[in-house]
């Protein structure tokens, strides 16, 4: 039943060790008694240390309690100087049982930085391509060297450049420039990024964020975490799209809203930062369709799966624009809900004038953003007593568990308290207690009391 070998063998050592196939853990800071129990459930167990676990990006989980394997079952059997009964009908008394540690093992995210490379970012009134650079990759207080110990960072530019989309020979579209994923990835990403502005020539660098954004979803689906985990695009941009098949006008809100859409639909959350000339509809080109703020709500709706707002039906331009008519299929492709009917998904902004003063605004929004992809949930692993880690899987009896956030107790299966993962090897947080571990993280404490059951199995794999 267990993949892998190593930890199957240390399963058979442990049992030739201690003669036993149960198991009596105590996860508390002290001693538990297991009480009096029947001879086929409980074995006895004696002895006990104080164990506090530390759980990743700042958690520290100390777990409390204890928690019991049927015996003859599937688990382990932990004996410190007594013996389980070997049959008849009597009672035992357990005592005591053995403490070991139980720890957290957050899930790690994996973030694409989707930047839009087009000339507006590095042009005034606005040129936002150095405060955006600052903002992500200064080597103390940017977003990258912050969290690249529990984030998994990959890095996209994106442009389209050429005379004419009718010659293939010199228009290029999409332009891109990219770094793999990898946690610790911050050197790899600023040799890259770092680069790019001593490129700019004043080239008309264009902007099919659909077509970039079908490339990093690409690219995301086909990226296989160890462990895995959830993954994000956070597109950066300051205008409004034009397409592969049309440079101008900046017509491309469908085909980009179709994009998203389709990453979502694949297991991808986008989230989305406008700035600079994107929130001035009459200086970003934006002519017909949903512009500005109501394009970065669209595309903010769609990267979470929620209703997108139609365009009007008295824009009649819109369906008439090149983005349309010289697209692939002559028609609208996103979908949309009933007029009224949209979402309001989160976004963020920052207008600024392109300068060093709005570092600090993009820091603070971007951190907004990434806030979203920090995970709630949570494995568990058990240190045995011959230092070996094994993974934790609560059998029966989950709801007995205490857990407590910040000192304060969560309940389990409540909207803003704690439930036990789909597989039963984790925990997650709900409701404000998991908004509050994005925001902050803190301190989780848990116990599992004796009546709690668990089967050893293999621990998550360290992150890579």
């Amino acid at each position: 039943m267990v993949a892998d070998p190593r930890f199957d063998r240390m399963l058979r050592v442990m049992r030739t060790a201690l003669g036993l196939m149960g198991l009596c853990v105590c996860v508390a800071s002290s001693a538990c008694s297991a009480g009096k129990a029947a001879p086929t459930t409980t074995p006895h167990n004696e002895g006990g240390s104080s164990a506090t676990g530390s759980g990743g990006s700042g958690a520290v989980v100390t777990s409390g309690g204890q928690s019991n394997a049927t015996a003859g079952g599937p688990g382990l059997a932990v004996d410190n100087g007594g013996s389980p009964s070997g049959g008849g009908g009597g009672e035992i008394d357990a005592g005591p049982c053995a403490t070991l540690s139980v720890q957290t093992v957050e899930v790690v995210p994996t973030v694409t930085l989707l930047v839009d490379t087009s000339g507006s970012m590095f042009k005034a009134p606005a040129p936002f391509w150095t405060p955006t650079y600052n903002a992500l990759m200064d080597p103390t207080a940017g977003i990258v060297k912050q969290l690249q110990d529990t984030t998994r960072f990959g890095f996209t530019s994106y442009t389209g450049l050429g005379d004419s989309v009718q010659d293939k020979a010199t228009y290029k579209c999409p332009i891109l420039q990219t770094v793999p994923y990898a946690l610790k990835n911050f050197d790899a990403i600023n040799q890259v990024y770092g680069g790019i502005l001593a490129t700019y020539k004043d080239q008309k660098w264009e902007t099919p964020t659909h077509a970039a954004v079908d490339a990093a979803a690409a690219d995301l689906v086909a990226f296989k975490p160890v462990p895995d985990g959830p993954k994000y695009i956070l597109l950066v941009t300051d205008g409004s799209p034009d397409t592969c098949w049309s440079k101008d006008p900046q017509c491309g809100q469908d085909a980009s809203i179709k994009a998203v859409q389709a990453a979502y639909a694949q297991g991808i959350t986008t989230y989305v930062l406008g700035i600079g000339d994107i929130l001035d509809p009459s200086a970003d080109g934006c002519q017909s369709g949903r512009c500005g703020k109501d394009y970065l709500q669209d595309i903010a709706n769609a990267g979470t799966g929620q209703p997108v707002e139609p365009i009007p039906a008295t824009d009649t331009n819109y369906a008439y624009s090149t983005c349309i008519t010289n697209s692939p299929t002559k028609a609208l492709t996103a979908t949309y809900a009933a007029p009224g009917g949209g979402a309001t998904a989160p976004y963020y902004t920052v207008k600024g004038s392109g300068t060093a003063s709005d570092v600090t605004p993009l820091v603070a929004e971007i951190k907004k953003a990434l806030i979203q992809t920090r995970s709630c949930t949570f494995a568990m692993t058990a240190t045995l007593p011959t230092g070996d880690t094994t993974g934790v899987k609560i059998t029966t009896n989950a709801e007995k568990g205490m857990f407590s956030y910040n000192g304060n107790p969560l309940t389990f299966s409540d909207p803003n308290g704690w439930t036990l993962s789909a597989d039963q090897t984790g925990i997650t947080l709900n409701g404000s207690a998991c908004n509050s571990w994005k925001t902050a993280g803190g301190t989780l404490t848990g116990a599992f009391p004796c009546e709690v059951t668990f089967d050893p199995v293999p621990p998550p794999p360290p992150p890579k």
